[in-house]
């Protein structure tokens, strides 16, 4: 009977362990599954930039200020987590492309992303941002949307003009044009 029971008991204690192994891998491969949809933190710090092109940046937004706009930093220094997250975006993780580089110098405190922090016409809380109001509104876009596109166009214009100036590259001008973008030259 004592033989009966141990040879019981270390079937019983395989299986577990089995279970235990299986269990695990589940686990884990839900944990994978989870931290895609975990979206790591975005900084808007310029305490975090390099020095020479927080300089350039502090430069570039005082000269668009004075010009009437009201640029808002919309993104700076990014950890390769989140730089990863974004570059699944539309690849291995659902929602549209939003980067086309695994690497960034948005890594390096190097770059920065800056949209048009004026209110949008006709939607009370909103920013023009990106300008992309009327695209994503489609055949329901307000005259509001196609005047914050039209804002839109203007500030980046502007944006990418003095960016320049100061000797920054400028996303704008890439074959994948990044409006928002600007990094140390």
């Amino acid at each position: 009977m004592a033989a009966w029971s141990a040879a019981r008991a270390g079937a019983l204690g395989a299986a577990a362990e089995g279970l235990a192994d299986d269990l695990a891998d589940d686990l884990a491969g839900q944990a994978d599954d989870l931290a895609e949809l975990v979206t790591p933190d975005k900084s808007t710090s310029l305490e975090e930039l390099d020095p020479e092109f927080r300089s350039k940046l502090e430069a570039l937004i005082s000269k668009l200020e004075a010009k009437g706009y009201k640029p808002r930093i919309n993104e700076t220094k990014r950890s390769a987590a989140r730089q990863a997250w974004l570059y699944a975006s539309g690849r291995t993780r659902p929602g549209s492309i939003v980067t086309w580089v695994e690497e960034s110098n948005h890594e390096d405190g190097d770059a920065a992303d800056v949209i048009d922090g004026r209110p949008h016409p006709d939607r009370a809380g909103q920013v023009v941002g990106w300008g992309s109001w009327e695209a994503e509104q489609g055949a329901d876009a307000t005259a509001g949307d196609r005047q914050a596109s039209s804002m839109a166009a203007e500030f980046f214009k502007a944006y990418g003009a003095e960016a320049e100036a100061l000797g920054l590259t400028w996303g704008g001008r890439w074959s994948e044009p990044d409006l928002p973008h600007v990094e140390l030259g």
